[in-house]
């Protein structure tokens, strides 16, 4: 067994001041630390919908045990509103949070006071002030590691990690699905018997299942991701890396439906570690990889999407910087050239574990930092500048008519909406709105081609309807203008929160009324595309004609089997929508395609029931 699969990469974290007037992308705006004269270290941040941050992690320095889970409440300027510690006499190690539907939290991590094994996967709810509500061990007579956990639709959880094989010393991927009360709904173990397979990270799919990653110490070692559906049943896996050593730490679903892998490489690159980005489409194949570092050693920990479409890497590094590991921030365009990239540090190790994007575009950063503070290692929090805002070659804004956005599912609510030229020549732009749920961007809506002069500003009117099946929980609604999904030159976004007694009567679709219509004549032929997608019962197609056309419109399976024809006529020039009724297909994935002479436009989209 390779020893190196046992370790934790520490990943460094941002040493520094308050943000002067006019900082650049990359530049702090606040550093915190919390614990006591023992150690202490963060491992999983995120920003709360009060716009604060909840940190978790382990603490040596209060509680019963060697370590405890330690849960820290901030507000939006680091300042503590409230820390809590759980765990029995042994070591009790938070790994993963995330804030949950009802205002609370779940943590997961490991634990070697409680369970059935030497170590076992820990679940701890929380109510929104970190009082404990419930907690859970899941595992075996062996070990049992817990790296990840999320909330899913329904509001039980998953939680990923890795056992050690029964009867055997290697490990697999171990995905434990529970209710929401922590009651075990299933479990999936996936990897070789006579290798190690350790998961780091989960993502929820916009299909409804679940991607997961981590290494496998084939050939050393790879990267190694596992799609799975809702149930847990692989749909595909793929391996990742060369000769030498490769891990991957993290995962991110991104907006084009695909995947961007995080972690660290041996085997590419100048140095003796290198930060290893992986961008892969929807099904696991390569896209771009890239490697980023000096000549030294260089980690990736953690990555996300950002809102202007690049990615964001944190790690540390020794190849750069001023102290012996310096964190190491990256931002990444999405082709993988490189944007920017900073080090920050001191003179002693600061490390961190996670990094994540702030409402304010920027990003906040945690880990555990030996330099600052009274004691040893303490949690460490540092609130990061996001780029600057290029001059806006349109504006969008939405203000709803009660705030806060509150809604049953099966009700609705109202908005107003403009859209705005504010250059000094005439454009034209789209506006596309949708709804961001559980990290992932669903488009709803699609307003294209609208054409402004200079200075013109189009009020109007909207009522979103909620479906009924939408689950409980926070929902951010946002709004693009610019280039679809090519150039998005401005957005605004508000959360709305779904709870309550569910409208059987109510939409059973998101619908909205109102909007800025468009009646000139497009430029050019295009399959703009569906909207819901994903989608329940039925979805609205849009494609528009330049000219009079003769237009085939059909839907395919995934066996690329027919099952339905929507169009089959002379359609006059224009922008066109069309309605699929799916309430008697199964779930899945399906095609639609356009043909209109000898042009041909196919597009994808997957139906939820």
């Amino acid at each position: 067994m390779k020893k190196m699969l046992m370790l934790s990469v520490l990943c460094g974290i941002v040493l520094g001041s308050t943000t002067l007037v006019g900082a650049a992308a990359g530049d702090i705006q606040w550093t915190r630390t919390y614990g006591g004269s023992s150690e202490s270290g963060a491992r999983s941040v995120q920003q709360t919908t009060d716009g604060g941050y909840i940190i978790a992690g382990y603490t040596y320095s209060f509680g019963a045990g060697s370590d405890d889970f330690y849960l820290v409440k901030t507000d939006s300027s680091g300042n503590m509103e409230w820390d809590h510690r759980y765990g029995g006499t042994n070591i009790d190690q938070a790994f993963s949070v995330v804030q949950t539907a009802d205002e609370g939290y779940i943590m997961a991590g490991i634990t070697w006071s409680f369970g059935e094994g030497n170590t076992d996967f820990y679940l701890i709810k929380t109510n929104e002030y970190g009082g404990a509500q419930w907690g859970r061990t899941y595992g075996g007579l062996n070990g049992d590691d817990a790296k990840s956990v999320l909330q899913t639709a329904d509001g039980g959880f998953i939680v990923a990690g890795y056992r050690v094989i029964p009867g055997f010393s290697q490990y697999q991927f171990y995905l434990v699905r529970t209710n929401d009360i922590g009651d075990t709904i299933w479990t999936r173990t996936y990897g070789w018997q006579f290798r190690n397979d350790q998961a780091y990270s989960i993502e929820l799919t916009s299909d409804g299942g679940f991607i997961v990653a981590g290494v496998t110490d084939n050939n050393n070692a790879d990267f190694y991701v596992v799609k799975t559906d809702s149930v847990g049943d692989t749909l595909w896996t793929r391996t990742y890396g060369g000769a030498g050593i490769d891990v991957a730490r993290s995962i991110n679903q991104t907006n084009d439906g695909g995947y961007l892998i995080g972690g660290y490489t041996t085997s590419y690159g100048g140095g003796a570690n290198d930060v290893y980005l992986i961008k892969l489409n929807s099904n696991g194949d390569t896209i771009w990889t890239g490697t980023y570092g000096g000549t030294d050693n260089d980690y990736g920990c953690s990555v996300k999407e950002t809102m202007d479409g690049d990615y964001i890497v944190s790690g540390y590094t020794s190849s750069f910087g001023a102290g012996l590991k310096d964190a190491y921030l990256l931002k990444i365009h999405p082709n993988g050239d490189l944007n920017w990239s900073r080090t920050y540090g001191g003179i002693y190790d600061d490390y961190c574990y996670s990094v994540g994007q702030t409402n304010d575009s920027g990003f906040i950063i945690a880990g555990a930092t030996d330099t600052l503070g009274a004691g040893g290692y303490e949690f460490y929090l540092v609130k990061i500048e996001g780029d600057q805002s290029p001059p806006s070659c349109c504006d969008v804004n939405m203000t709803p008519d009660t705030s806060p956005v509150i809604v049953p599912p099966g009700g609705s609510f109202g908005l107003a909406g403009n859209v705005g030229n504010p250059t000094a020549d005439p454009i034209q732009t789209d506006v596309w709105i949708g709804v961001i749920y559980n990290n992932i961007f669903y488009q709803l809506w699609l307003f294209d081609n609208i054409p402004l002069n200079p200075g013109q500003y189009l009020a109007a009117h909207l009522n979103q309807a909620v479906p009924n099946y939408a689950p409980p929980g926070t929902y951010t609604y946002v709004a693009y203008c610019g280039d679809h999904n090519t150039n998005k030159c401005d957005s605004f976004s508000f959360p709305f929160t779904v709870t309550g007694a569910r409208i059987d009567s109510g939409a059973d679709e998101w619908t909205l009324e109102g909007g800025w219509n468009n009646a000139t004549v497009p430029a050019e032929y295009e399959l703009v595309g569906s909207y819901p997608n994903p989608f329940n019962a039925s979805t609205t197609i849009e494609y528009q004609l330049p000219y009079d056309s003769n237009v085939k419109l059909e839907i395919f399976n995934l066996r690329g089997q027919k099952v339905a024809t929507l169009v089959d006529a002379n359609i006059s020039a224009g922008n066109h929508q069309v309605t699929w009724d799916a309430s008697q297909y199964s779930s899945g994935i399906y095609f639609y395609r356009l043909v209109v002479g000898e042009k041909t436009f196919a597009q994808r989209m997957t139906l939820l029931k």
